[in-house]
């Protein structure tokens, strides 16, 4: 009872967000537009609409077919991808699992080689999607962890509602639990309550494997308050079904026809044949305990017809069961026999011998009241045996189920593993990546350095040859001044010269005039010949003088430069007669100007030298 009422509850299928308002938009682009990547894009949404919103697939693929029309001119088959993924996830909705791998594997081919991750994970989901639904457990999990690095957003809510799914029908209820706790609390993350329907599903599967039926029913009430909030047709049958189902298995018939009843009346909303097929049957066992043999028996054949569509022969055997126990209820036993073994030829065939042992019993109850002791007893033997087989298939099972675990525990550690050498990896890149940056910082800061220094010394070398040349263009400075003094000093000594011609001739002529002078005139005569006579010694000594001054100039003016005291233009000069010795009335005459001036410059020349009062200024010149 619980592995069917799991199987069954699980055929449900993650909400999605598109707006059914935007549909007719999506539509009435597609008459309009001429551009093809528009119109491509355009097919994609209404596709993924029909698929996740309206879980229509005969819709959906009126629209892949278009998409796959503009396929065909698709060189690198990308869009190829996105046909067959649409057409897995279709397949998925009509439960045509053959289907939904064969597509499946095509479209994880191109999205890997292509590289387009995102789109390889989604595929994966849907194909853990149905492996879990088969019971597929190991191969639901594969597809899952494959896909979860490369998910986020809402697929990360559902890839964990898939996960808890397949842990609880390995029986591993803890881990269910905390799969359906992380998609729970990425949905508060994400502040929607879209897949609340799926997660209360998942804990109804958790409580009735547990034996808490009422809170298996109260979890898939509130599945399907969640699915009548959001308008979901399929959703809230698959909740009618799990829930008429359960209830069948408590007994609760009444209870469980009016769930049923209201689930049938969705199925115009919907296309998912499988849950309609199933639907019927277990509506129709209800019916039967409530001995509505007639509506029974057409409840049965509304199921067969969609159960032969699907090709779904592992749930024939099922129908042929209760419909022998109508015949046998309506008194024809030899009708019934006659269901029971092709029932049981059926389940042989399909290797179900957990059905087969009812059967067995049913047919050794019929052949005892029938009088045929012989049969009854055989039909009792296989049905031993079948318990028997059943039994060890049980073990078996369990004894998988456990390997399943070890298995998910050995693969989750080497995801741990492989994790943590990942980080450790990642960790070690970025400690070389430090190190590589700091080596850059390094280098490019020895680089400046050099770079730097070079400029320095570029710069100094400028300085230094700037340096000559401004000596050299000193040096002809000063050669040139020095052409100038000369220059000027022999004007000078020009100019005396001819004025001592001058007054030598004066000097002549008061001497012819004083000859024939009265002797008042010749003493007068002989005053202006003194004076003529002083003047001309006081010329030729000035031209002496500044000859003997200006050559030595040339020496002590320049050692007056290269001392760190610098002195006026009329200091050097006051200094220059000072060395010759002369005093301050001399050089006040020599110079023009007033004596007092000449002291004030040598007070000035001693303070720029730091001379004491002690040492003589005239010395310490000649000293240098």
């Amino acid at each position: 009872m619980i592995r069917g009422f799991a199987k069954y509850l699980l055929i449900c299928i993650p909400l999605c967000s598109m707006a059914q308002d935007e549909l007719p938009e999506q539509k009435r682009k597609l008459q309009v537009t001429t551009s093809e990547a528009e119109r491509i894009e355009l097919l994609k949404d209404v596709t993924e609409y029909y698929l996740q919103e309206d879980r229509n697939a005969d819709s959906a693929f009126v629209y892949i077919e278009k998409i796959e029309r503009i396929a065909k001119n698709d060189p690198d088959h990308i869009l190829h991808a996105w046909v067959y993924k649409y057409k897995a996830h279709a397949h998925y909705l009509n439960s045509e699992f053959e289907s939904i791998d064969t597509f499946s594997e095509k479209a994880l081919d191109i999205f890997e080689s292509q590289n387009m991750w995102r789109e390889w994970a989604e595929v994966n989901y849907w194909l853990g999607n149905a492996h879990q639904v088969r019971y597929n457990n190991k191969e639901a999990l594969d597809a899952y962890y494959a896909a979860k690095p490369y998910l986020d957003g809402t697929f990360k809510i559902r890839l964990h509602i898939g996960l808890g799914a397949v842990y609880a029908q390995i029986s591993d209820l803890d881990q269910a639990m905390v799969s359906y706790n992380e998609a729970f609390s990425i949905s508060n993350e994400l502040k929607t309550k879209k897949f609340h329907y799926d997660i209360y599903n998942g804990l109804a599967v958790i409580n009735n494997r547990s034996g808490d039926y009422n809170k298996a029913l109260e979890s898939m009430n509130k599945a399907l308050m969640e699915a009548r909030a959001s308008r979901d047709a399929l959703a809230q049958v698959v909740c009618h079904h799990n829930m008429g189902y359960l209830l069948k298995t408590l007994e609760r018939y009444e209870e469980a026809k009016r769930q049923f009843e209201m689930g049938i009346g969705l199925f115009p909303s919907i296309t998912t044949t499988y849950l309609k097929a199933s639907t019927y049957m277990n509506y129709a066992e209800v019916l039967f305990e409530l001995n509505a043999l007639e509506e029974t028996k057409r409840n049965l054949e509304e199921a067969e017809q969609l159960f032969n569509e699907i090709q779904a022969t592992d749930r024939l055997g099922v129908i042929y069961n209760i419909r022998a126990k109508v015949h046998y209820k309506e008194g024809n036993p030899e009708k019934s026999i006659e269901l029971l073994k092709e029932a049981i030829a059926m389940y042989d065939m399909e290797d179900l011998s957990y059905i087969t042992e009812e059967n067995h019993l049913f047919l050794s109850e019929i052949y005892e009241k029938l009088g045929d002791p012989i049969e009854a007893l055989n039909a009792y033997k296989k049905y031993e045996y079948v318990k028997d087989s059943l039994q060890k298939r049980i073990k078996k099972e369990e004894t998988e189920a456990l390997k399943v675990k070890f298995d998910i525990a050995n693969y989750q550690q080497d995801l741990q593993t492989a994790n943590q050498e990942l980080n450790l990896l990642e960790q070690k890149k970025k400690t070389s990546n430090y190190r590589n940056i700091l080596l850059g910082v390094l280098s490019l800061g020895l680089i400046f350095f050099i770079y730097r220094q070079r400029k320095l010394n570029r710069a100094k070398r400028h300085a230094l040859e700037t340096e000559k040349e401004l000596i050299a263009l000193k040096e002809i400075q000063l050669n040139m001044e020095m052409e100038h003094k000369n220059t000027e000093i022999t004007d000078f000594a020009l100019q005396i010269t001819e004025r001592n011609k001058l007054l030598e001739m004066f000097h002549e002529k008061i001497r012819d005039i004083k000859k024939h002078a009265s002797t008042e005139i010749k003493s007068q005569l002989t005053e202006l010949q003194l004076f003529v006579g002083n003047h001309m010694e006081l010329n030729k000594a000035k031209v002496s003088l500044n000859a003997k001054a200006e050559e030595t100039q040339e020496s002590f003016r320049y050692k007056l430069r290269q001392n760190p005291a610098s002195l006026s233009p009329k200091e050097m000069q006051v200094a220059t007669y000072l060395r010759l010795n002369l005093s301050s009335k001399q050089i006040a005459t020599q110079m023009g100007i007033a004596e007092q001036s000449v002291n004030n410059y040598r007070r000035s020349i001693r303070k720029k030298f730091d001379l004491r009062k002690e040492i003589n200024l005239g010395e310490f010149l000649r000293n240098i």
